[in-house]
């Protein structure tokens, strides 16, 4: 049984969409975490983090992005990514007025590349960025026709949902896991031609911004064996950040939700996010 929310609430976005959040309070907290999550899922699927976090002393705050989970907003679409951008930048400043400083992104997958796009703008208004299997490319491969219908019919025929088509069986190598996700009656499986658009441009758009990113301290989570975002391109990206302080860790054999992977894996993968934090919560303490 995970830990349970202490609070939770409503927050208008600029075009009145409302999005979810929820707060997890440590007693003596040295931090507060801000999660972003993935495409077709919700902030309530990162028990595992708050349960390691909380104890070592950071409030977390999660949300649903428009058109996921709780949150208002058509399932599986969004007009333009940057709407996505725009929500992030409200849900920080909110985080920065009811969570301890430091405060840190952590951002899973989509929510990594909504994450990186803001940082390559200039406009990622954290102290710490951390970031796990960052959608900047997919690995999956994917139709030629499902290509064609993001980019084209999205102005068009905006609404059309299409199939994903991802298996279950890729975010995790744990079954009870793969089991939850297919059973949670908040995560879905399709998405309209516009998001297909708009994510596509934004993945072509943040390819060549890597110098841009310079968020002072990064750590970068990957798995090896990640076959939805590609682990091959995020170490490349990575690499050549702006940031003095980027961590680029690749962990063996991995899944694509590293902290949903099975226990002898997510144990040492929280442990390095954890004693990351701590170490840098520690330093602006000092």
């Amino acid at each position: 049984m995970h830990l349970q929310p202490t609070d939770s609430g409503r927050l208008a976005a600029f075009d009145s969409i409302r999005l979810v959040h929820r707060t997890w309070r440590a007693e003596n907290p040295i931090g507060g975490v801000l999660i972003a999550h993935g495409f077709a899922e919700h902030g309530m699927r990162y028990g595992h983090v708050i349960d390691v976090l909380v104890p070592a002393g950071f409030s977390v705050m999660t949300f649903d992005q428009r058109g996921h989970g709780e949150s208002g907003g058509r399932r599986g679409h969004v007009d333009r990514f940057g709407d996505y951008g725009d929500d992030l930048t409200m849900m920080i400043a909110f985080a920065r007025e009811r969570l301890p400083g430091p405060l840190v992104l952590l951002a899973h997958s989509m929510g990594g590349l909504i994450a990186t796009t803001v940082a390559a703008a200039g406009k990622l208004d954290v102290d710490h960025l951390v970031l796990s299997n960052p959608a900047l490319a997919v690995k999956v491969a994917v139709p030629q026709w499902k290509i064609m219908a993001a980019r084209t019919a999205s102005r068009w025929l905006p609404h059309v949902r299409i199939p994903t088509d991802i298996p279950p069986e890729h975010i995790s190598r744990d079954a009870q896991e793969v089991r939850a996700y297919i059973d949670d009656p908040l995560v879905f499986n399709e998405a309209t031609t516009r998001w297909g658009g708009e994510f596509l441009a934004a993945q072509d758009a943040i390819a060549d911004a890597a110098s841009s990113v310079k968020t002072p301290h990064i750590f970068v989570q990957l798995g090896s064996a990640d076959m939805i975002a590609d682990p091959v391109v995020n170490v490349d990206f990575f690499g050549k950040t702006g940031s003095s302080d980027c961590r680029v860790e690749v962990y063996a054999d991995c899944y694509h939700e590293l902290y949903n992977e099975m226990d002898s894996a997510r144990a040492p993968i929280l442990d390095d996010l954890r004693d990351w934090l701590v170490q840098r919560a520690q330093r602006v303490a000092a």
